[in-house]
């Protein structure tokens, strides 16, 4: 079983559910890999791939004839900056503060159709891997980050929040399950679909 998936799945995500395909079904190869949405999309019309995880703007998904989706959640989001980041000294960061400072974005957020949503500063850099973001961030800028890998054990010594005044809580984007609609789903493609289900259940009752 080959699963493309966006760059921000959270790790915990894949873990468990590798555990529990391998644990059921355990003469099964599994293959996680790193994909944008439009490469996903094709790879699963080809046929060469079983599932594809992507980000979801807020509009609502329409995939190509073929293809069927589910919405699997709206995860957390928020402003991070490292420690020593001088905006992290400032009594009320505003909308002003983060444009005149280095903005990092995430090149899956513009593949979802967030890019122009979120890009907010003129000085503003894409990158493709999360690894080589969050090592810019150590000296300098801030970006916007799932929760779930701002504020995990890896990372919440190296990364704070940004309380910006024209955000009241946390912001959210979408994550859906896409899969080819021809054929018969098999046991273990089926049990995927479950396990990804239940892993988001768990990760948005979490937030609550």
């Amino acid at each position: 079983m080959t699963i493309y998936h966006d760059v921000t799945l959270p790790v915990a995500v894949i873990c468990n559910i590798d555990a529990k395909l391998r644990e059921q079904f355990p003469d099964t190869q599994i293959h996680w890999l790193h994909r944008g949405k439009e490469e996903g999309i094709e790879a699963l019309l080809a046929g060469k791939v079983d599932l594809t995880v992507v980000m979801n703007s807020a509009r609502t998904m329409v995939p190509p004839r073929g293809i069927a989706f589910i919405n699997l959640g709206f995860m957390a989001f928020h402003f991070y900056t490292s420690y020593n980041s001088p905006l992290q000294s400032l009594p009320i960061v505003t909308l002003s503060d983060l444009q005149s400072q280095q903005q990092y974005m995430l090149e899956n957020y513009a593949n979802a159709g967030l890019g122009e949503t979120l890009r907010m500063s003129a000085r503003n850099s894409m990158i493709s891997n999360m690894d080589v973001l969050l090592g810019l961030l150590q000296d300098s800028g801030w970006a916007l980050l799932p929760l779930h890998v701002a504020e995990s054990p890896e990372f919440r010594a190296k990364l704070k929040r940004l309380e910006v005044d024209f955000l009241n809580h946390v912001g959210r984007w979408g994550y859906a399950l896409l899969h080819c609609q021809q054929g018969q789903t098999g046991p273990v493609k089926a049990a995927a679909i479950e396990a990804f289900k239940g892993q988001f259940r768990a990760l948005l009752a979490a937030e609550s």
